[in-house]
């Protein structure tokens, strides 16, 4: 791809313009700096922008998921698991949830838990699979 470090740094810098300051971000802007950083692989970085990105709307399920992901780098499975539960609750059917989950769990030494989120998973990519062959 590209130089994401780069691309980080610009993002930044686009949003740190005089008329556009940092204390102007909002939770969407937070999220994709995160991601930027996080695809740099600058997890504390990252951490730091989806934090925010709660704070700024702490019913937006993505936002802990994100975070979830960024605190398992960090090596804070605990706080990983916690944030990825908050985003399922918030959000019980993204497949995508329960596989992040299921990874920690793994981690963890839930095995059990593990399997079970990696069932929930293909039971909802089954259904939203079906769903997109009835709409065609």
């Amino acid at each position: 791809m590209g130089d994401l470090e780069g691309a980080s740094v610009d993002y930044e810098t686009a949003y740190d313009l005089k008329n556009f300051g940092a204390t102007n971000l909002t939770a969407p802007n937070y999220l994709s700096r995160g991601y930027a950083k996080a695809r740099a692989e600058d997890w504390k970085d990252s951490f730091d922008d989806y934090n925010k990105a709660v704070e700024l709307k702490p019913d937006w399920a993505v936002a802990y998921a994100e975070r979830g992901l960024a605190k398992s780098k960090l090596g804070d499975l605990t706080g990983a698991l916690v944030d990825l539960d908050k985003a399922i609750e918030l959000e019980p059917n993204i497949p995508e949830f329960y596989t992040g989950r299921s990874q920690i769990k793994k981690l963890k030494g839930d095995v059990d838990g593990a399997l079970a989120d990696a069932d929930r998973y293909l039971e909802l990519k089954h259904k939203q699979i079906l769903k997109q062959l009835q709409n065609k």
